[in-house]
């Protein structure tokens, strides 16, 4: 799996400092296969990927996802969309917004995760939330 990619301009230890938050919000998504910060500029600063995998393409998703859940809220009179999941038979996919300290968007996490039956259907997404959004100012200092 991928760490950190130094491209970005964070450093080293930020970094790695990135990457082990991710690793402990990651536990709170049983079998997380994927995560990742992304900046405002649209670069991942911090990742766990498999081996191989198209980050660009996966950006790219991320983006149009953004978009698409812009839009629904708008359409049905609703600002923003800070947190959306998405989740199937066998996988959750959560996108959570990092926003600075005027409430600005700043950045963003996501993380697809495979749960198998039944577990899947007991999954507690509000619980995961809470434990999510309490680590997500920890990367604001990072995404400014």
């Amino acid at each position: 799996m991928s760490c950190c990619r130094a491209s970005t301009g964070v450093n080293p230890q930020d970094q790695h400092r990135l990457h082990q938050e991710l690793l402990t919000i990651a536990q709170s998504f049983p079998q997380t296969r994927i995560a990742c910060v992304v900046n405002r500029q649209g670069e991942i600063i911090a990742e766990i990927l498999p081996d191989g995998f198209e980050r660009e393409a996966m950006l790219s998703h991320l983006e149009h996802l953004k978009c698409a859940a812009a839009q629904l809220g708008a359409s049905l009179g609703q600002g923003e969309c800070p947190v959306l999941h998405i989740k199937g038979k066998r996988n959750v996919f959560s996108l959570y917004d990092v926003q600075g300290e005027g409430k600005e968007h700043i950045g963003t996490v996501a993380f697809f995760t495979q749960i198998d039956p039944p577990q899947i259907d007991f999954f507690d997404l509000s619980t995961v939330d809470r434990d999510v959004k309490a680590h997500l100012s920890k990367f604001s200092k990072y995404l400014t």
